[in-house]
């Protein structure tokens, strides 16, 4: 079901990701050398992650402003610290 088609029935949790898929997440974008990747995910029902894609230059300021979560801040400072 895609999120998008009833907005206002939508709400937001913060969970924590299992470590096999941040793994499988910085081993994406070594490969592919990407300092940044919005990564989407489905989560079924019996808590299995699936992945969809990863956006080089995705959105996401809008779950900055529905979990609170530093994501400006976390972003700024992984520029600021690039080794080039």
């Amino acid at each position: 079901m895609d999120w998008r088609r009833d907005y206002t029935s939508v709400s937001y949790q913060v969970i924590d990701t299992p470590d096999d898929v941040v793994r499988a997440c910085e081993s994406y974008l070594e490969r592919f050398g990407l300092l940044f990747g919005a990564f989407d995910f489905g989560l079924g029902r019996d808590g299995r992650w699936w992945w969809y894609e990863c956006n080089s230059g995705g959105q996401w300021h809008w779950l900055e402003l529905e979990t609170g979560l530093p994501l400006t801040a976390t972003i700024a400072d992984l520029l600021e610290c690039r080794d080039d």
